[in-house]
């Protein structure tokens, strides 16, 4: 999947430009759950990859409100989404 290359490409560039890549990262984990969860059925997987998304995405909108609240917002969206489909 490439999804999972492009977060193993942006977790290495973590060491050179913090958050810049982790914006990156948690963009990767939410297209993996969304991929997962919508697209194959895979519940839990889409789970565990939307919560680490989550926890990216409220770090950096604490550092940065103005410029992360609308990415925290669509986690949150793409997440109740796949709680809801999950039942």
């Amino acid at each position: 999947m490439f999804y999972k290359k492009a977060l193993e490409i942006h977790s290495r560039l973590t060491e050179i430009s913090s958050e810049e890549y982790e914006l990156n990262i948690s963009l990767d984990y939410n297209n993996l759950g969304n991929c997962l969860g919508e697209n194959l059925n895979r519940m839990d997987e889409a789970k565990d990859f939307l919560l680490k998304a989550l926890a990216i995405s409220q770090h950096l909108a604490r550092m940065k409100p103005d410029r992360y609240i609308s990415h925290l917002a669509t986690v949150c969206n793409n997440l109740g989404n796949i709680f809801q489909k999950a039942g």
